[in-house]
C-alpha cells in the first residue's frame, strides 16, 4: 500500500504583499510578539528556535546567533543582519530572564505564540492564507531573488542538505525572467537590455 505523498507548502510574500506586510508591521505597536515576528522575518529561522532564543547564544559584536541542537545538526550559526541586531539592541534593556522573547506568564519563560499580533498584522496588510512559517519561505525566496545561490540559502536556513532547501526555491516567473535576461545579456555582451 502506497501512502499519499504530502506536498510541501510553498507560500511566500512578494511584490505588493511584501510591501503591505512591511507597512502593517511598522504600524504595529512595539511588543515582544512583534519583535519575535520581525526576527523570524529577518533570519528565516524556525519559530521554536526564535521563540526560545537565549541571550547567552547571541554574540552582538560578531552579529552571530548560535542555535543549540537544531533540527538538522548539533549547533548552527545564524548570521544576524543589521535589522536583527537593531531589535536585539532594543530588547536588551528590557531583559527579564535568559530569553530574548521572554514571557512573564509561561512556564518555559519564553513566548509560546504570537497569534493575536500576527492576525492583526495580516488583517492590516489584507493578506490571507499566510502562516507564520511562510516567513521562512519568504526569506529564502527573497534571498534568491536578490542574487543568493542555493548554497547560501542552505546555510542561511541551517539545512543539512540542498534537498531540504529545494522547497524554498520559489522564484517568481518575472524574477526568473529578469535573472535569465541579465545572464544571457552578459553572455552575449548586451548591456541594459530590457526584458521583452
Amino acid at each position: 500500500m502506497q501512502l499519499n505523498k504530502q506536498i510541501a507548502r510553498t507560500r511566500h510574500l512578494s511584490g505588493n504583499e511584501l510591501e503591505s506586510f512591511r507597512d502593517a508591521i511598522n504600524e504595529t505597536e512595539d511588543s515582544i510578539p512583534k519583535f519575535a515576528i520581525m526576527m523570524l522575518w529577518f533570519t528565516g529561522a524556525r519559530r521554536r528556535n526564535v521563540f526560545s532564543m537565549k541571550w547567552e547564544d547571541i554574540k552582538l559584536e560578531e552579529k552571530l546567533w548560535t542555535i543549540p541542537e537544531t533540527k538538522t545538526q548539533n549547533d548552527a550559526n545564524v548570521v544576524l543582519v543589521n535589522a536583527a541586531i537593531d531589535i536585539l539592541n532594543q530588547l536588551k534593556d528590557m531583559r527579564y530572564n535568559e530569553y530574548v522573547f521572554f514571557s512573564t506568564t509561561s512556564k518555559s519563560g519564553h513566548i509560546g505564540g504570537v497569534r493575536k499580533t500576527w492576525e492583526g498584522i495580516l488583517k492590516r496588510a489584507k493578506i490571507t492564507n499566510f502562516h507564520l512559517h511562510d516567513l521562512r519561505h519568504t526569506f529564502a525566496t527573497s534571498l534568491l531573488a536578490n542574487g543568493a545561490d542555493a548554497f547560501m540559502v542552505k546555510k542561511a536556513l541551517t539545512h543539512k542538505s540542498l534537498q531540504s532547501t529545494q522547497i524554498y526555491v520559489n522564484l517568481e516567473v518575472d524574477d526568473l525572467r529578469e535573472k535569465l535576461n541579465e545572464t544571457v545579456n552578459k553572455m552575449i555582451g548586451k548591456k541594459d537590455e530590457q526584458a521583452l
